[in-house]
């Protein structure tokens, strides 16, 4: 049977249909499913990097906490040490006569008293020798110093001059002071440690 034109024509056109359709279920409808899972995939990935973010974040301040608790935890175990540690105290105490520029006379430590509240207290006499307004200077730094120190009482006497000794008018008064200081210390003990309560201010 001979096709006619019109009918090869027809013919022709319905392939080129056919052959749309198959390429359009063939290659262009899984290519949306393909996005549409690739949509989906890119939403569920910005869902992690924001979970992963925020974790970052809460890490970041709990690290940042436990930084600063450490830093507290050291300042707290340098005002209160858990032993009385003089030698340590003596150098510090040195140190700021020496800052002040006074002369270092005397330190005498007493005895460690009883522990109360959960501390120690131990007593500490100290003389110095030198201008004024330099004992009011190491006043501001026994403040200032790491350990804890309470300023029980302070004496100030004039400076005795001896008579090979001559003193100018324009010369500064020269004083001695003797301090009683406290510092503290932990009371351990073997059972389970009490939290102590605050030792007396200055």
């Amino acid at each position: 049977m001979t096709l006619t034109s019109t009918q090869k024509l027809i013919a022709a056109i319905v392939g080129v249909v056919v052959l749309a359709a198959l390429a359009v279920f063939l290659l262009i409808i899984p290519q949306f499913s393909a996005m549409s899972r690739l949509d989906q995939q890119i939403v569920q990935a910005e869902q992690d990097i924001a979970s992963a973010k925020t974790l970052l974040g809460q890490r970041q301040q709990i690290k940042q906490r436990s930084a600063e608790t450490e830093a507290q935890l050291l300042k707290i175990m340098n005002e209160l040490p858990e032993t009385p540690e003089l030698p340590a105290f003596i150098i510090e105490i040195q140190d700021a006569v020496n800052e002040s520029g006074l002369d270092f006379v005397s330190l005498e430590p007493g005895e460690v008293q009883e522990p109360e509240n959960g501390y120690r207290t131990i007593s500490v006499d100290i003389t110095v020798e030198g201008r004024w307004q330099d004992i009011v200077d190491l006043l501001g730094r026994l403040r200032r110093i790491v350990r804890q120190v309470r300023i029980v009482s302070l004496t100030v006497a004039p400076l005795e001059v001896s008579s090979e000794e001559t003193v100018t008018a324009n010369a500064p008064q020269e004083v001695t002071a003797q301090f009683s200081l406290q510092i503290y210390s932990l009371a351990t003990n073997s059972g389970a440690p009490a939290v102590p309560a605050a030792p007396p201010t200055q």
